[in-house]
């Protein structure tokens, strides 16, 4: 069946005519909706969108359909846009230039151009309506946290798993004589077929619930944050991690800027940052100190912690 398609130029030959001039000129649908999809593309706000699936099935966009006639062409027209835009503006401006293009490459008329705007993507279009500041939303940061408690019991769920195929398959090569050796499989289920009572069963039973209660809340249990947040504008979402170690290090490097301090360490809590310090001299007065010093590292927490001095001779 031939491909459905529009005559440009087609008449009977005069006698006389050059062979060359005769015959007819066919533009198949495909070339207009080729050109009709490229002339969209080449207005700025139009996007193509699609996946591997929906190139297979002809549904990406944007994508025109044609009803085409004796040196006319109706389209209609499905594409995507770069949000926000102004939908009539560039509707004129897709419209204005698909015309132009298909009458400039195939002398063919469009008698009518719908434009359906099918899908949208985030990105810089034009200004919107009344040049208002398009609203956006603050930056949601994730908290950074530890690895999940499960994480150990799912390796040993993945690595038997494998174990398991592992069996599986050389049972099949077996049965299929593939191989040679004693089935596991069948041995074992014929072993556990023989069992009976006995005293060892009551303590497997109570070890598999504890190892079940131990799974489970290792896989409910939430996990606990790594990083401290640093203050940011109030009313804002923390955006800047610390680690509790970098922290105290820089705690503990400016309680030792003190001059009647020798040495310091800083330990860090989820409610006291203590510093921990030898030094000589009176002990109320370096601790005074000490806490003056260590002020602005804290003040950069977006808690509000406790700060412990202990100070030793």
């Amino acid at each position: 069946m031939a491909e459905p398609g529009t005559t440009v130029r087609a008449r009977s030959p005069r006698p006389g005519e050059d062979p060359a001039d005769r015959g007819a000129l066919v533009i198949r649908d495909r070339v207009v909706a080729h050109i009709v999809e490229a002339a969209a593309l080449s207005v700025p706000e139009v996007v193509r969108t699609g996946s591997s699936l929906t190139r297979l099935t002809g549904r990406d966009l944007p994508r025109a359909e044609l009803s085409t006639g004796d040196g006319s062409v109706a389209v209609t027209l499905y594409l995507a846009v770069r949000w926000p835009v102004r939908l009539d503006t560039l509707g004129a401006r897709v419209r204005a230039r698909v015309v132009d293009e298909v009458t400039r490459l195939t002398g063919l008329r469009v008698t009518d151009l719908n434009v359906v705007v099918a899908g949208a993507a985030p990105g810089l279009g034009e200004t919107p309506v009344d040049d208002e500041v398009p609203r956006t939303d603050p930056v949601r940061a994730n908290t950074p946290r530890a690895v999940p408690a499960a994480v150990p019991a799912a390796i040993v769920t993945a690595i038997g798993a494998l174990g398991l195929a592992f069996v599986c398959a050389r049972e099949l090569l077996i049965a299929h004589d593939r191989i040679g050796g004693a089935p596991w499989v069948r041995n074992t289920v014929e072993w556990a077929s023989r069992l009976h009572w006995s005293d060892w069963i009551i303590p497997a039973i109570v070890a598999a619930v504890a190892l079940g209660l131990v799974l489970l809340a290792a896989a409910l249990k939430p996990r606990p944050r790594t990083h401290l947040a640093l203050r940011t504008t109030p009313g804002e979402t923390p955006v800047v991690w610390t680690r509790p170690r970098d922290l105290a290090r820089a705690s503990s490097s400016l309680a030792r800027s003190v001059a009647a301090v020798q040495t310091a360490r800083t330990a860090v809590d989820r409610r006291h940052v203590t510093v921990t310090t030898h030094a000589t001299g009176d002990p109320a007065d370096v601790d005074a100190t000490v806490r003056t010093a260590v002020a602005p590292v804290i003040a950069l927490l977006d808690d509000d912690r406790r700060v412990r001095i202990r100070t030793r001779p």
